[in-house]
């Protein structure tokens, strides 16, 4: 099994970049600052940050004004 791909922000951009990882057939743990409701079968969502230790890559999918 491939190694999850963690993608970090629950809004629209998030969740579709989710979403197509899915479909490629690897394992995702979603990051949200607020509660989300259950995606696919093979997307974790979460609200703590220690959720995303064993991913292999991170994609950031939050707005830049939030980035510092």
């Amino acid at each position: 099994m491939s190694a999850a791909v963690g993608v970090v922000g629950g809004g629209g951009f998030g969740q579709a970049l989710a979403r197509a990882t899915a479909r490629g057939g690897r394992p995702v743990v979603l990051w949200s600052r607020s509660r989300r409701e259950p995606m696919l079968g093979s997307i974790a969502v979460t609200q703590d940050m220690a959720d995303m230790r064993d991913t292999e890559l991170v994609f950031v999918c939050v707005p830049s004004l939030h980035v510092q």
